[in-house]
């Protein structure tokens, strides 16, 4: 049996015709990084590509159409017009289910008589029912897990550049002070949150206060001080409802902490406040250093030695301190309800802002980060994904020019909803700009929702 016995008549949508040439393209997506200062790119494997085909293919007038080949050139037209997706067998691949990429070519000439010539490009595509079936997609588990990998990752690798064997007493104390204001910042973003009922503040603080009680157990023990960073950031994650099972979108009763009702507590604000410890670390004669503290002093350099294993240390807990903070950002993020699609991507940039300067000092460090430089790589792609699939379904923010009359908020959203309870939702949107529900401030323009 030759090759051209396993050749198959070439259709697509049923329409034949014959085939002069193919090209085949095949691989993955791999997005290639490359960063300053940094000689090792880093390819990100973003998953298979589809295949592309490429048909060189014809018409010609036979015995079998009577000589009149217009009948099969038509009804490959037509196909290829069709909507959607569909079978194309293709004469050495077999049945393949594609779209057509942008317009197919078709040539006639007077000099080459009888025959309609095609240049046609497929790409790989699953029936339209399969893509809605399929896009069903759990972001909120998708970011979890990736998160859960970040920190995991992140903790192997502070373990492997944090040490205080043989290290000096200045070193130990250094490495102390550094987390001690790394919890005294964490105090003080806790304290910024809004709408917290006050029995929550008071156990997200208990977990900082917990893990500055055993710090003196763990500084010389690199793996329980990793973990000892993450249980401290679990205070805002706790505020948010993401630590406990059984915690999760409850709210704590004002004085007695019992678990009563959904959590008031701003997710957004959660948000800002994990994204805030981002800054954590800058020198303290720093003038852009957090209002919130965290500045560290500068390094005494005398001992050589020591100060390398010092700034090492250092290093090593600032990074891992902003790896833990933006992935608490990002599960929170996540699970945040937000009004308009504006916001959803204004959280989302907040986000992928800090990610990317943070990519960037990873890059820029002499130590090795790499592992946790790819997990936060593919924390962003998982942000990215979940967001803005959350905010596709929101809707869009209008500006509206108030009239230079008297407009109560009230009749605006009668006006605008046909739903007069959305009038709170106007006036908060619009703070400072409205000082009073009657009143709409006239000639100014002011945020709408599109819906």
């Amino acid at each position: 049996m030759s090759w051209r016995d396993n050749l198959s008549d070439a259709s697509f949508r049923g329409a034949a015709f014959k085939v002069a040439d193919t090209f085949t393209e095949v691989g993955r997506r791999n997005v290639l990084h490359q960063y300053p200062f940094s000689d090792t790119p880093y390819v990100e494997d973003l998953g298979k590509d589809a295949d592309q085909f490429t048909i060189n293919g014809y018409v010609v007038q036979n015995i079998a159409n009577g000589y009149d080949y217009w009948g099969g050139r038509d009804a490959l037209i037509s196909a290829l017009r069709e909507e959607g997706s569909g079978k194309l067998v293709h004469p050495f691949l077999g049945e393949q289910q594609v779209a057509l990429v942008g317009k197919a070519r078709l040539t006639e000439s007077f000099m080459e008589g009888g025959i309609a010539r095609f240049t046609m490009t497929f790409v790989q595509a699953e029936k339209i029912e399969k893509l809605f079936s399929a896009a069903t997609v759990d972001f909120i588990d998708l970011v979890d897990k990736t998160a859960d990998e970040t920190k995991a990752l992140w903790l192997d690798t502070f373990t492997g550049i944090y040490t205080t064997v043989g290290a000096a007493g200045h070193v130990v104390a250094d490495a102390v002070d550094t987390m001690q204001s790394y919890l005294t910042m964490t105090r003080s973003v806790i304290s910024s949150i809004r709408n917290a009922p006050a029995a929550a503040i008071s156990i997200a603080l208990g977990f900082v206060a917990s893990v500055e009680s055993t710090l003196s157990n763990v500084i010389n023990l690199p793996c329980d001080l990793a973990n000892s960073i993450v249980s401290g950031m679990d205070s805002l994650n706790n505020l948010a409802g993401i630590v406990g099972e059984t915690a999760t979108g409850e709210a704590f009763g004002e004085c007695s902490g019992y678990l009563k009702s959904r959590s008031e507590t701003d997710k957004s604000s959660v948000v800002n406040a994990a994204l805030a410890l981002t800054d954590f670390g800058k020198s303290a004669d720093d003038e852009d250093k957090s209002a919130y503290g965290g500045a560290l002093d500068p390094m005494d350099t005398t001992d050589t030695t020591s100060a390398n294993i010092q700034s090492d240390n250092r290093e090593a807990i600032v990074n891992t301190v902003k790896a833990v903070a933006i992935t608490d950002a990002a599960q929170t993020a996540v699970r945040t309800d937000y009004e308009s699609y504006e916001d959803a991507m204004s959280a989302l940039n907040s986000i992928t802002d800090k990610l990317e300067s943070f990519l960037l000092a990873l890059g820029e460090s002499t130590l090795n980060f790499d592992e946790g430089y790819k997990a936060m790589n593919s924390l962003r792609a998982a942000i990215t994904g979940a967001m803005i699939d959350k905010g596709a379904s929101l809707a869009r923010i209008v500006y509206y020019e108030v009239p230079p009359a008297v407009i109560p908020s009230l009749v605006l959203a009668y006006d605008r909803y046909g739903d007069l309870d959305r009038e709170s939702q106007i006036v908060a949107r619009n703070r400072p700009l409205i000082t009073h529900p009657g009143f709409l401030p006239q000639s100014e323009t002011i945020e709408l929702l599109s819906e």
